[in-house]
């Protein structure tokens, strides 16, 4: 069963990050590095429309009604059609969290309250940020995360948001600031969603920009400290992480040798393209896969049927030859975790 949906909405973005290769950080803006990738300007064309989404939700959500929506972009508040996405997921009480780099914050403000607030919204929030709290200068590297803290902050003030959350992506320059970055946001009623640093592991890998070279690699946090944080991130009851008794070990574990997920094996995490076709997953935009959509796997009763030959044939097939796995926490949840455990924060 399928216990997360990943939506990538468009590609979209209004910034230019250089670790992000989906939405446009450095040659990702011109050209893929495999024949089997479309350029990026097919996607910014053919992006398929609010009532397709809409469509596609709903067959996610008969599925499984406690199905966990993942709204994605480039940034999803450049998407024409959020609204009306979002108003939809609302309406249906359907369990969901956006993320966003949040610079868009007035266009944020304004959709949250025409919606009557968002279920879940989500931020990227580095640990290192914990030194730079009182700036205000949009050129320090962590001004994003402190913008979207802001931002967070106001949703939360105004009853615009139920599930705050704010995503800590783990390296060895940050490590040492965890515990302390996670007490700071708990503190504040916002749920820690933990991740180490993830990498291009092949040229197949389209997600992050960012290559294990020998020099990355050493971004890895060491596995004894990790341990030392996670000790004091077990022992503090008031901290508030996402899947925390689930998630730390798988974690840990990934540190030293890539997640191999099964997803091709058992389907639990689904990923959606912007063209409305689907994903190996969100790391890896696969080859064979990407000429289905949901309706290559939905029934004449309107059923998903994850056991579609030409699905498991597909992913089976994309993943022997396209992946090495990776640090991906999503896929570590949904393999670890039951849907009320990826539901409730």
């Amino acid at each position: 069963m399928l216990k997360i949906a990943n939506l990538f909405l468009t590609r979209r973005c209004n910034l230019t990050c250089p670790y992000c290769k989906l939405a446009g950080g450095n040659f990702a803006l011109y050209r893929y590095p495999v024949d089997e990738y479309k350029h990026k300007s097919y996607y910014l064309e053919n992006e398929i429309t609010a009532a397709d989404w809409i469509r596609y939700i709903d067959l996610l959500y008969k599925h499984n009604p406690d199905i966990f929506f993942i709204l994605y972009g480039g940034e999803p508040f450049m998407y024409k059609g959020v609204e009306l996405i979002l108003l939809h997921l609302n309406s249906k009480k359907m369990n969901y969290t956006i993320i966003s780099n949040s610079t868009m914050s007035k266009t944020i403000m304004k959709i949250a309250n025409k919606i009557n607030g968002f279920s879940g919204f989500t931020i990227s929030f580095d640990p290192r940020s914990m030194h730079s709290m009182n700036t205000t200068d949009d050129k320090n590297r962590y001004y994003k995360g402190l913008v979207g803290l802001k931002l967070l902050e106001e949703l939360m003030s105004d009853n615009l948001v139920k599930d705050p959350a704010a995503e800590l992506t783990i390296d060895s320059e940050n490590i040492r600031f965890l515990y302390d970055s996670v007490k700071y946001l708990s503190d504040r009623n916002i749920t820690s969603v933990l991740s180490p640093i993830d990498f291009a592991n092949n040229r197949y890998y389209d997600f992050s920009n960012i290559e294990p070279t020998r020099l990355n690699t050493f971004l890895i946090p060491e596995r004894k400290i990790f341990e030392l944080e996670k000790k004091k991130l077990i022992a503090d009851d008031s901290l508030k992480i996402h899947m925390k008794d689930k998630i730390l070990d798988v974690i840990e574990e990934s540190l030293d040798k890539n997640y191999q997920c099964r997803i091709h094996k058992d389907p639990n995490n689904i990923t959606i393209e912007s063209d409305g076709y689907l994903r190996l997953c969100a790391r890896i935009k696969g080859d064979l896969v990407t000429k289905l959509n949901l309706d290559h796997l939905t029934d004449h009763n309107g059923n998903i049927n994850l056991n579609s030959a030409i699905y498991r044939l597909a992913m089976t097939k994309d993943k022997a030859e396209m992946c090495e796995g990776c640090k991906w926490t999503c896929v570590m949840m949904s393999e670890n975790g039951s849907s009320r455990d990826i539901i409730d924060h």
